[in-house]
């Protein structure tokens, strides 16, 4: 099978669901189901396009500058932070002052652990 797939969800699960976050057992479980292959082959082909369009982005300029975290690091027994910003972003984080929907201050909440890493 492709890495990554059924069988190997399988594996983990069967050693480690004791010691897992519930979100990666969620995904894990997830790529048991039916149309893992299909989905894993039509995300290679999307790498596949976003990779051509970044190289064809840098023939043309010296530098891709991009954010590469939303948050720093937060304590590790949080299973995921549920706000970003704010006064205190509920406990969570330290206040970033990034500013959420309504504006600069107001802290963002996140429904669930995509939401978070979306």
């Amino acid at each position: 099978g492709i890495a990554g797939g059924p069988s190997t969800s399988r594996s983990f699960l069967d050693l480690h669901s004791g010691t897992t976050k519930p979100e990666v057992l969620w995904e894990l479980e997830r790529a048991r189901g039916d149309g893992f292959e299909q989905a894993l082959a039509a995300a290679e082909r999307a790498r596949q396009r976003m990779h051509a369009a970044a190289l064809a982005f840098l023939r043309e300029h010296d530098l891709l500058v991009c954010p590469c975290t939303l948050m720093p690091p937060f304590r590790g027994e949080l299973r995921y932070p549920v706000a970003l910003g704010g006064a205190g972003g509920g406990g969570e984080a330290p206040p970033l002052g990034l500013g959420g929907a309504g504006g600069e201050g107001e802290a963002v909440s996140f429904a669930d652990y995509i939401e978070w890493m979306l």
